[in-house]
């Protein structure tokens, strides 16, 4: 990439004045900075590396208290798993249907899928672990280790 276009870019990016834009040094930063920059036109979202955001759509995190045990409840509709599956939370676990409603309250204008793990553990286990053999499979195979494990 030549000195000539790699200023062409930055100016008409408005990054820099345009007289830092034309000196040696400016060149030298400009050949590793740019040799990677997105396409002219393009804004940083609209870039291959980047990844797409849910923006917050409720403005009220509540639990609700049910016969089997509680829901995480979003504008008054109960969470689901990605697999559809209810995001019902056991009556000894109360504590748990706490946190994870503080983790879906504590969101700002874009949801960060890393900002919430312990949802990311509950909805895993409810949607791997549906099956009874399959639980009942990944039990048992855990209880073999448990003996080296805990000693």
């Amino acid at each position: 990439m030549s000195i000539r276009l790699v200023s062409a870019i930055a100016a008409r990016r408005q990054l820099l004045n345009p007289k830092i834009v034309r000196s040696p040094v400016w060149a030298l930063v400009a050949r590793k900075t740019y040799a990677t920059a997105a396409p002219l036109g393009t804004t940083h979202s609209q870039s291959p590396a980047a990844t797409p955001s849910l923006r917050r759509f409720w403005k009220k995190v509540d639990v609700k208290e049910v016969e089997g045990g509680y829901y995480v409840t979003l504008d008054g509709r109960n969470m689901k798993t990605p697999e559809g599956r209810p995001l019902l939370i056991p009556k000894e676990k109360r504590l748990l249907a706490l946190l994870i409603a503080g983790e879906w309250e504590s969101q700002d204008t874009l949801l960060k899928s890393y900002s919430l793990p312990l949802t990311s553990v509950v909805v895993r286990s409810i949607d791997a672990f549906h099956d009874p053999e399959t639980r009942k499979g990944v039990i048992d195979t855990l209880l073999r280790y448990l003996n080296g494990d805990s000693t």
